[in-house]
């Protein structure tokens, strides 16, 4: 609530930037742990003890999927589960490419020149404009798709 009245009411005793700095921060994290969480989880969806046959013939062990980016990494577990995030929920999977992206940017920031001063314009306005809410709940299907009702919603008290 401080931060909508901090936004909409000039009459408030918390800045402007420590608004837009707490969305930042806020935003980031989230963008950063729901990233994590689904890499993690690929991780562990990996088999121990076997290979997965990749389409291009090579096979390949868990410690090498490990290091695969998101896309290789769901590729590599659709084939041992047999269940197809990308084909079944492209959206969606294009959401968990655009929350890489924004995990990548924000990992690497790269500031840009305009004069003497340092801008971060593109990255602030791509936070900004983030639905955390839809974030969260394709994080959720992708976890679950693999492992239904892994995660759940709990009725607020």
């Amino acid at each position: 609530m401080q931060l909508e009245n901090s936004l909409i009411s000039p009459n408030t005793s918390w800045p402007l930037s420590v608004s837009y700095s707490y969305v930042f921060r806020v935003t980031a994290m989230s963008i950063i742990f729901a990233f994590t969480s689904c890499e993690a989880f690929l991780n562990q969806k990996l088999p121990d003890f076997k290979e997965v046959v990749m389409p291009n013939g090579k096979s390949y062990n868990k410690t090498n999927i490990e290091y695969f980016g998101l896309e290789r990494k769901v590729e590599a577990v659709s084939i041992f589960t047999g269940k197809d995030f990308a084909a079944k929920h492209p959206q969606k999977m294009q959401r968990l490419l655009k929350l890489k992206n924004l995990r990548e940017q924000l990992i690497h920031l790269k500031e840009v020149k305009q004069g003497v001063a340092t801008s971060y314009n593109d990255i602030y306005q791509s936070l900004l404009e983030l639905n955390i809410k839809m974030l969260v709940n394709t994080v959720k299907a992708f976890i679950n798709f693999y492992e239904p009702k892994l995660i759940v919603n709990y009725a607020r008290q």
